[in-house]
């Protein structure tokens, strides 16, 4: 995964094999989230603001927490 300065995400990753993206919140709490193109995942990487990103455009997606 890679980290980030993010104040709401720690880290994110993806796989592609399995289209799975990975994101680790800063209260530590990590959600994969299942059936992700890479072009999605590849928006939120290079989001000048990751939080903002994500609350914009993921969040309430289907996911699983991990932990």
């Amino acid at each position: 995964m890679t980290r980030s300065t993010s104040s709401a995400v720690a880290a994110h990753g993806y796989d592609p094999a399995s289209k799975t993206a990975r994101i680790q919140f800063a209260n530590g709490r990590i959600h994969d989230y299942p059936e992700v193109e890479a072009e999605q995942y590849q928006q939120l990487a290079e989001a000048e603001s990751l939080g903002r990103h994500f609350n914009q455009h993921w969040r309430g997606s289907a996911h699983v927490r991990v932990s």
